[in-house]
């Protein structure tokens, strides 16, 4: 298990890579633990039908169970 310590450097860097997006107006979406599962759901559905939603930003533990492969091929 991460160090409590650990977890806020995580954050804090993540954190840093959205407003860098924010910055650069890049389209994104972020996945974490504090997203509704419901909310994930359309966030991955934005990634996968939006083309200028460039960026996807997720936790693993909060994203594990998404699936960001289209089923257009």
């Amino acid at each position: 298990m991460f160090h409590r310590n650990e977890l806020h450097y995580i954050g804090t860097f993540v954190g840093s890579i959205q407003e860098a997006l924010w910055g650069a107006n890049i389209k994104h979406i972020r996945i974490d633990g504090s997203v509704p599962s419901v909310e994930r759901n359309q966030l991955v559905k934005q990634f996968q039908s939006d083309p200028k939603t460039k960026v996807a930003i997720l936790s693993i533990l909060a994203a594990g169970t998404v699936s960001l492969t289209s089923q257009q091929w």
